[in-house]
């Protein structure tokens, strides 16, 4: 008898196990999606995330999701988040400047130093496949080669040779240890909903400093009870409730 109900719940349950899969899932909002479903597409492909799953392609299709649904903050999040991931994806940068388009807050970017420009167009660079086979390759040749040094004690042009090619894997190790730290601890959000007032103090009584519309960016400084603490691009700095915003990161 036993054995009997084990089969008979076996049979219900197996289905959902199933469908619970995450490559299920996914699979299941690329149909959705496909069929003009976008409201399924986003809660199946949302499902796939709550599975502790994440990928570029991912964020990418829950982000077209959201756009399809006229949910422009959301689908700037998503987008954000694909391009984190994969910072050479060409859809997530062309869905991004899109969505853009939508939020009509134009923040003015402070001015910067050409070296600081160069710095931040590299520090896209860092996470890509390309880039860190250089880095092992060239760490493992600098080694190599110092290893080797030592052994055979090379004077002359071979020794100059030798110390250049270690200095200049430092340098490149050193900033990539800085793209690193800048990423771990720049973090971001978007203003998921039409309006959000940004305010002196973390209280809803506090004095509106300026408002924010849906689908723009801000840096998160600080936190305090619900409250984010949030500087534009334009280095405007003001509160805005945790609940306003989505976090990229």
């Amino acid at each position: 008898m036993k054995l009997k109900l084990f089969f008979i719940a076996l049979f219900f349950i197996f289905p959902v196990l199933v469908q619970a899969n995450p490559d299920s899932l996914f699979t299941q909002g690329n149909s959705a999606y496909s069929a003009g479903k976008f409201k399924e597409a986003r809660q199946f492909y949302e499902s796939v995330i709550s599975f502790g799953f994440e990928s570029s392609e991912l964020y990418l299709n829950l982000g077209n999701s959201c756009y399809r649904l006229k949910d422009y903050g959301w689908a700037r999040v998503y987008f954000e988040k694909s391009k984190k991931l994969d910072p050479l994806n060409p859809d997530s940068e062309s869905n991004l400047e899109l969505v853009r388009s939508y939020s009509p807050d134009k923040i003015t970017v402070l001015p910067q130093t050409a070296v600081k420009q160069a710095f931040l167009s590299g520090f896209s660079l860092f996470k890509t496949i390309p880039f860190i086979l250089f880095l092992v390759v060239l760490t493992s040749v600098t080694l190599f080669v110092v290893f080797r040094s030592f052994e055979n004690r090379f004077t002359g042009w071979k020794k100059y040779g030798y110390v250049t090619l270690l200095v200049f894997t430092l340098f490149i190790q050193s900033l990539v240890a800085a793209w690193v730290y800048l990423d771990s601890t720049t973090h971001t959000a978007i203003v998921v909903v039409s309006v959000a007032d940004a305010r002196s103090e973390p209280v809803e009584s506090g004095a509106t400093l300026f408002t924010l519309h849906m689908g723009t960016l801000v840096y998160i400084e600080n936190e305090y009870k619900g409250w984010i603490f949030t500087r534009l691009e334009n280095g405007n700095t003001g509160w805005i409730p945790e609940k306003l915003l989505g976090r990229v990161n």
